[in-house]
């Protein structure tokens, strides 16, 4: 019985170290889920703004919008994770 107990109470201490890493992995993601949104809509608005610029050159306003959408990107590749 006592080899018994011992092996349950490991057995729990287990998982519920499993259930917390399962909740910092969790907080981590949602974190860079949310980071990488705000550089999404920033990239978005810096693209928007650029092409509205009637002072910026052509490659700069493509490299914003390729830059935007890299940003995009991500932000779903985190949201997938996260979800």
């Amino acid at each position: 019985m006592k080899q018994e107990r011992k092996m349950h109470f490991q057995e729990g201490r287990r998982a519920q170290q499993q259930l917390e890493n399962g909740f910092k992995q969790l907080e981590n993601s949602k974190r860079k889920f949310e980071r990488d949104c705000r550089e999404a809509e920033k990239a978005a608005q810096t693209a928007e703004r650029l092409d509205q610029d009637i002072n910026a050159t052509k490659a700069d306003v493509e490299k914003a919008k390729q830059q935007a959408h890299l940003r995009s990107h991500m932000a779903e590749e985190s949201k997938n994770e996260y979800a």
